[in-house]
């Protein structure tokens, strides 16, 4: 189905987060992303490193995927085609 809607914000985090594109953990105290909406009827929130963010947007991955291509899988801040461990999976879209 899809995101219904989604809203992101960037701000300092008061616990640790992991980050929903690399898998990284995300410090309290530090400036993220916090992305939260409603996806196929479930309310969602997670949180990204700011240059994680940056990196969703060049991503050709994500165009048609909510999920954000293959998550949690990235290195920080770069994107699908920027690395290579999902190259297989960004050329089978």
């Amino acid at each position: 189905m899809g995101t219904d809607f989604q809203t992101s914000t960037t701000g300092r985090t008061r616990i640790a987060h992991t980050c929903a594109w690399c898998p990284e953990w995300i410090e309290k105290h530090v400036l993220a992303v916090s992305l939260s909406g409603k996806c196929d009827g479930t309310m969602f929130r997670v949180y990204m490193h700011p240059e994680c963010w940056e990196a969703v947007g060049r991503d050709p991955c994500t165009v048609d995927d909510p999920d954000y291509g293959c998550p949690y899988q990235h290195a920080r801040g770069k994107a699908c085609h920027e690395t290579h461990h999902c190259t297989s999976y960004c050329e089978s879209l």
